[in-house]
C-alpha cells in the first residue's frame, strides 16, 4: 500500500482499493491522525461531532492533528447540516460546503 509524506497509508490510495472491492461509502473513526489525513486530503464530506458540557483544555486529546492552515480562508469550511441534543451531550452534524 502506498504511504503517504508521514508514512502512514495513503488514504487516497486506500479508498481506491476499497473501491474496488465494491465499497462505495465508508465511515471513519479515528483519532486525530486519521481525521488529518482524511481531511488534508479532501475526502470529509460529514461530520458528526459529539459534544459534552465538559472543559478538558489543552490536557484533553486533540480532535484532529496540524492541517498546516496558514490563514482562516485556507481552512476546510462546513455548514453546520443539524443539531440534537441527547441529555447534556449534543451531536452537530456539518457537510462539507461544495
Amino acid at each position: 500500500m502506498a504511504a503517504d509524506g508521514l508514512g502512514r497509508p495513503d488514504v487516497s490510495a486506500t479508498l481506491a482499493a476499497l473501491a474496488n472491492l465494491g465499497v462505495g461509502r465508508l465511515l471513519v473513526e479515528g483519532g486525530a491522525a486519521t481525521a488529518r489525513s482524511f481531511t488534508t486530503a479532501g475526502l470529509v464530506d460529514d461530520i458528526a461531532w459529539y459534544r459534552a458540557p465538559t472543559l478538558l483544555g489543552g490536557d484533553g486529546y486533540p480532535a484532529i492533528d496540524p492541517l498546516g492552515v496558514t490563514s482562516p480562508a485556507d481552512a476546510p469550511r462546513f455548514d453546520r447540516a443539524g443539531s440534537l441534543a441527547l441529555g447534556v451531550d449534543v451531536l452537530e452534524t456539518f457537510r462539507r460546503r461544495p
